[in-house]
């Protein structure tokens, strides 16, 4: 089962079919693998290990 891979400029940037698109295939891939992959997101470096750390257990989301 692979995981699916998503640009989230889809979902900012897109047209409401797209959003809605997006939006199924995120939902489709947390149901079948409990993962999915978001690229061309806006995130910083920093909150991302944020949220690895916050879902390893190892850390309080402030």
């Amino acid at each position: 089962m692979a995981v699916a891979s998503l640009d989230y400029r889809q979902f900012t940037m897109g047209s409401k079919a797209e959003r809605e698109a997006f939006a199924r295939t995120l939902h489709t891939s947390f149901e079948r693998t409990g993962f999915a992959k978001l690229h061309s997101h806006t995130f910083s470096e920093e909150e991302v290990e944020k949220l690895f750390m916050w879902s390893q257990g190892t850390t309080k989301w402030s």
